[in-house]
């Protein structure tokens, strides 16, 4: 196994070292500019695809920053880890302040069917079609902040779906 590891580590080196040689020969910029951006600017051609691996496709990272009159703004990156659109994060941020002031531990136990439960204060009646989803295997999962976002997106769609309003299960909130 170790020598298939190692096998496959200096193919991969190779493969790398193919890569950047190729971009410095049409460039004419020297390897340590190749590698540092020099004359290239960051631009690097993808490697060419060896056989029997994959293709190799650029990965682009796009990470939301909560503006600075963000409410709860620790968790506006779980909220696109959770799958929330940048549209959406604004009226989500001022829905979890108003709902439990960002602290995912809240439950009020006056609402029906169990109460409510966390950032989004998502209500027990929500708990059989939420485990049907599999978002949730207990209400207590939705304590945890990830578990809220999910499931508070998938209110969101089923809301936006069946009445054109994503964010009337929390009443008061029409932005779309």
């Amino acid at each position: 196994m170790k020598q298939l590891s190692a096998a496959f580590t200096l193919l991969i080196v190779v493969a790398l070292a193919s890569t950047i040689w190729g971009v410095n020969q049409q460039s004419g910029a020297s390897p340590s500019e190749a590698i540092s951006g020099g004359r290239l600017g960051y631009r690097v051609s993808p490697p060419k695809t060896l056989p029997g691996l994959p293709d190799a496709s650029p990965v682009t990272t796009i990470v939301v920053t909560a503006p600075k009159t963000a409410l709860c703004p620790q968790y506006w990156p779980m909220m696109e880890t959770a799958g929330w659109g940048v549209a959406q994060m604004p009226a989500l941020d001022k829905i979890m302040w108003r709902e439990s002031r960002c602290n995912p531990l809240v439950h009020n136990p006056d609402d029906p069917a169990g109460g409510s439960f966390g950032l989004l204060q998502v209500n027990g009646s929500w708990n059989k079609w939420l485990r049907d989803k599999g978002v949730i295997t207990y209400l207590e999962d939705l304590y945890s902040p990830a578990v809220n976002l999910r499931a508070g997106l998938e209110i969101w769609y089923y809301a936006h779906q069946k009445h054109d309003n994503g964010f009337g299960p929390w009443n008061g909130y029409n932005n779309e």
